[in-house]
């Protein structure tokens, strides 16, 4: 089981070819990049939501959110979908 949300196309993708398919034939599971566009005046609540610890200022913090990595999963059945982001 992957660590992260993000690791699941790799996780997937190593599986044997049997249960790989039987994983693509139920599910369809995308990964992409979403871009935001900070106002200015929100950029400081930003960047303390989403600094750490190491970052070597509040400019790391805003990249995160200005570029995150989505994952978007849907059930080929039921038509249900969900859209995970790590950052959150």
């Amino acid at each position: 089981m992957p660590e992260n949300i993000l690791n699941i196309i790799a996780a997937i993708a190593a599986l044997d070819q049997r249960d790989r398919d039987l994983v693509n034939g139920l599910f369809s599971v995308q990964r992409s990049q979403g871009a935001l566009e900070i106002p200015a005046p929100l950029a400081p609540k930003i960047a303390r939501w989403y600094g750490r610890p190491d970052d070597s200022g509040p400019e790391a913090a805003l990249d995160r959110a200005r570029s995150q990595a989505l994952v978007r999963t849907l059930n080929r059945w039921t038509l249900e979908g969900a859209v995970f982001n790590p950052l959150r």
